[in-house]
């Protein structure tokens, strides 16, 4: 029997204990959509695309605890993604003597619990151009605080982008564009607190502490136009989004 499914059964008699059978934190993370949006849900996250800019507008996951076990290695096999047309898609060659890296907008190293989620994270469709350093340093550091926060609390709810407006640089024959910024909204979301941080970093290397990028989710709503975890009920929208507790989230250095 398999770790993962024993992890499987393990969280689901919690969360029958916890009074949340139906607990649904693949859909709590979701922002507002209509239905004439391009959305796509994977296995791992759900998606929605802006065919223009050949990039995601947002990308939105959760994390509990099965998927903190690592059962598959890292892909590194990127191609389209096959729900997109072709002429809507980036292309591994548009990044080619581009000087930026295939950055990750939800981190291969969440999905490693599902073959087909790591798969998945390697779709053109879940990747943005970044600077190397930015890519490798300074949106690595934050990816790596987010999976610390997954182990000290129950469930995290994700979403996290670029910041795309109409006047970025292009790169390659499909004109990919290059965001200037990106962002990351966390909640933590259990029986026992509900709390919320927002990060919005330049696409380039930075030394900074990462309080220093941090803001509340309201705030990141008003740079980026989108509702954020537009599922949870509306008076803890209020109270998650409209506060930064910095003690919640007691690694943050």
């Amino acid at each position: 029997m398999s770790k993962n499914f024993i992890w499987s059964i393990v969280f689901f008699i919690l969360m029958i204990r916890e009074g949340g059978l139906f607990a649904q934190p693949e859909i709590w993370c979701l922002p507002e959509y209509s239905e004439d949006e391009l959305v796509i849900r994977h296995v791992g996250f759900t998606l929605k695309y802006d065919k223009n800019h050949k990039l995601s507008d947002w990308v939105a996951y959760d994390i509990v605890p099965y998927k903190l076990l690592k059962s598959v290695k890292k892909s590194n096999h990127f191609i389209p993604d096959p729900q997109l047309p072709d002429e809507w898609s980036a292309h591994s060659i548009d990044y080619k003597y581009s000087g930026y890296d295939r950055g990750h907008l939800a981190p291969a190293a969440d999905m490693a619990w599902s073959a087909q989620a790591m798969k998945e994270s390697f779709y053109l469709s879940n990747i943005c151009p970044q600077q190397p350093q930015f890519n490798r340093i300074t949106w690595k550091k934050l990816e790596e605080k987010v999976r610390q926060w997954a182990r000290i609390y129950d469930t995290l709810l994700i979403t996290t982008g670029p910041v795309l407006s109409s006047d970025l640089p292009k790169i390659g024959h499909g004109k990919v564009s290059v965001p200037k910024y990106f962002y990351k909204a966390v909640v933590i979301y259990t029986h026992h607190k509900k709390s919320g941080i927002a990060f919005v970093m330049q696409n380039s290397y930075s030394s900074k502490v990462l309080m220093q990028s941090a803001i509340t989710i309201d705030s990141l709503e008003r740079l980026t136009g989108f509702n954020f975890f537009a599922r949870l009920p509306e008076e803890e929208q209020l109270n998650i989004e409209g506060k930064l507790i910095i003690e919640d989230w007691n690694i943050l250095r």
